[in-house]
């Protein structure tokens, strides 16, 4: 439950807003705005500078990807070039913070060689499966094999239909 904003501070170009969860002050991500400006944030602002990769409640695999030095941890400026690179792909960045079981294709932005480049593999990926309207969804394009960068990037992502509840293996 999100206790009520207390306040507000103004950083280079972006107003945060923070509540307050017992006797600590956190800023509130509530948008696609606020995880893009979260390398303007003072660090000291920070709940924490960074999380173990295993025994937290997400998904495991994301983690691993985001945590770039393979340390284990994840890290501030992992999550702050994490967020860009996810937001270079995505029509619009609050779709890493309004979460679904699937991304549409139609989300990510194809007007980018980034974007493009990451429609072009997710469509492929969604070829070798089977050919029909689908959405992309956590987990099960692992085995996909091929492609770098963009594989691995896609590695966090499976394949739904869209319309049903059937997982596509």
């Amino acid at each position: 439950m999100r206790a009520e904003v207390i306040v507000r501070r103004k950083s280079t170009h972006h107003v945060w807003q923070f509540f307050r969860a017992g006797d600590f002050d956190q800023v509130a991500i509530t948008s696609g705005a606020d995880l893009l400006a979260l390398g303007e944030l003072d660090q000291k602002l920070w709940a924490a500078l960074g999380c173990p990769v295993l025994g937290l409640h997400f998904d495991q695999r994301t983690l691993e990807l985001i945590d770039s030095d393979g340390d284990g941890r994840v890290r501030a400026k992992e999550l702050i070039d994490a967020v860009k690179w996810a937001a270079a792909r995505l029509k619009t960045a609050d779709d890493l913070v309004n979460p679904q079981d699937a991304l549409p294709l139609e989300s990510i932005d194809d007007s980018s060689e980034a974007g493009a480049a990451t429609l072009a593999a997710a469509r492929h990926v969604l070829a070798l499966r089977e050919p029909a309207r689908y959405r992309v969804a956590p987990g099960s394009t692992a085995p996909v094999r091929g492609g770098g960068g963009t594989r691995a990037a896609l590695s966090t992502i499976g394949i739904r239909r869209v319309g049903t509840r059937r997982r596509v293996s």
